[in-house]
């Protein structure tokens, strides 16, 4: 039986000659996010990991992007991950405009400073929303150990604990006791948080999304429709933006 490989079709689009048509679905969504964005623009040599020509670079969000047709694998995240930490940026998948979720959101991995990697771009609103939980509902594995609320992520470590009076997301009377966590194998950051006030305690976990949400993942979410307009471009008869 004589296999068949099915290969992606070149797709055109602004004058730039994508490699595939999810590609140039990709450079619609940025478009219509009004994100600068240059493609296969400079390759890194990442010594054993080999050469890497990312797909995009988006200077202004400080962000790699790369074009997967399925889920990018251990060894592809691994990769992206090490051009992230040598080059202080962010990093981010997108695959099949069919997934509920197209995008997959790469932070660096714990970095010494987070404003290494701001600015924030200038046109997008800074977060300062997070999501308060009862702790009841922070997830655990089958072992009862606590795992990262963002992405399931285990190896959880605690970075000490602080008591406010008040706290900008949890809004209990204090004295709050405040613990934040982190896991060595992803980036983001949380806190677990105890209130007490004339015999009344409060037990909740907190996700902050600033510092925790990617540029691109902010300004996606901001404008949905962006991905609308990249799953309904054609390009059969030339450009379409």
């Amino acid at each position: 039986m004589t296999s068949t490989t099915i290969r992606a079709i070149q797709t055109e689009y602004k004058g730039y000659k994508f490699r595939s048509r999810l590609e140039a679905r990709v450079a619609v969504v940025l478009d219509a996010l009004g994100i600068k964005w240059l493609y296969e623009d400079e390759g890194f040599d990442l010594g054993e990991e080999g050469y890497y020509l990312p797909d995009f670079w988006l200077p202004e969000f400080n962000t790699f992007l790369e074009v997967k047709a399925g889920k990018p694998s251990s060894k592809e995240r691994q990769k992206l991950q090490k051009l992230m930490s040598g080059k202080s940026a962010f990093g981010a998948f997108a695959m099949d405009f069919g997934r509920d979720k197209p995008f997959e959101y790469l932070l660096p991995k714990q970095p010494d400073s987070w404003e290494a990697f701001y600015p924030w771009p200038e046109n997008l609103p800074r977060l300062k929303t997070a999501k308060v939980r009862p702790i009841c509902d922070l997830p655990v594995d089958r072992a009862g150990d606590m795992t990262c609320p963002f992405c399931g992520c285990d190896y959880v470590h605690s970075g000490g604990s602080e008591t406010h009076e008040v706290h900008p997301h949890i809004p209990v009377r204090g004295p709050i006791e405040v613990t934040k966590f982190w896991s060595e194998q992803c980036s983001h950051t949380w806190e677990v948080a105890f209130a007490f006030h004339k015999g009344n305690t409060s037990m909740v976990y907190c996700c902050p999304d600033d510092g925790n949400v990617t540029p691109l993942e902010a300004a996606i979410a901001k404008n949905p429709e962006a991905l609308k307009k990249g799953k309904a471009a054609r390009f059969e008869h030339g450009e379409c933006g």
